[in-house]
């Protein structure tokens, strides 16, 4: 099973942001050690089940943790 969480340190959206190759410097600023606020990320593979079935909780989360950490989630 291919579903890996990380926790970034560099907040705000009332789903999960979806992040992807065009987005994900810009919107967490990782490289470049701008700070943006915290992430909490999932990155998934909807290939497995599991991944599929945690994508209405990660929205949820992110809903639940709004202004106070971003969500987003990366699909593989």
């Amino acid at each position: 099973m291919l579903c890996l969480l990380a926790l970034v340190g560099f907040g705000k959206a009332p789903t999960a942001i979806m992040l992807n190759d065009d987005n994900f410097e810009h919107e967490t600023q990782a490289a470049t050690g701008g700070s943006s606020g915290d992430w909490l990320i999932l990155f998934y593979d909807t290939s497995f089940r599991q991944c599929r079935e945690i994508l209405n909780l990660w929205d949820d989360l992110a809903t639940n943790l709004y202004a106070k950490i971003n969500v987003a989630k990366v699909n593989l």
